[in-house]
């Protein structure tokens, strides 16, 4: 881990892992305005169907099994966007709406749902993110209309 406004590094252990596991994702976690540490949430997924979540904190500086799954039902989540708010790592869908992982209690949080959209997806989403405390995304169901 480096940290370019400080010059700092620092190692991370790596996190011990079943042979048919493979790393989906990883995400780093910092709110300077709660704590000087940071976590990052590691997304796993078994068997192309089943994803777990493992959870390293800089402040104890250990990996944690969550004991956290998500099956997989024909939803692709971009596990690699995940944005912070609210408490916890959110994951958007094209079709589905946002996952979100608890950060303090270490769980899946319901689905919030998208808002109601004249097709069944969306086609680009062209933002997912946090500004001023609300958790905003926008997207377009047909890219087309915008010409």
């Amino acid at each position: 881990m480096f940290n370019p406004t400080t010059n700092q590094r620092r190692i991370i252990p790596r996190e011990k892992k079943l042979a048919v596991e493979k790393h989906r994702a990883i995400n780093i976690i910092f709110d300077p305005s709660k704590s000087d540490h940071y976590m990052i949430v590691c997304v796993l997924v078994y068997d192309k169907k089943e994803f777990r979540f493992k959870v390293y904190s800089s402040e104890t500086g250990v990996w944690s099994e969550t004991g956290v799954t998500f099956r997989k039902r024909g939803v692709r989540y971009y596990f690699e966007r995940g944005v912070l708010w609210n408490g916890g790592l959110h994951w958007v869908s094209k079709s589905s709406g946002t996952l979100c992982f608890d950060l303090d209690n270490k769980r899946l949080r319901p689905v919030i749902p998208h808002p109601s959209t004249p097709s069944v997806e969306w086609r680009d989403i062209c933002y997912f993110g946090e500004s001023g405390g609300d958790l905003y995304l926008i997207g377009l169901d047909k890219p087309q209309a915008m010409l």
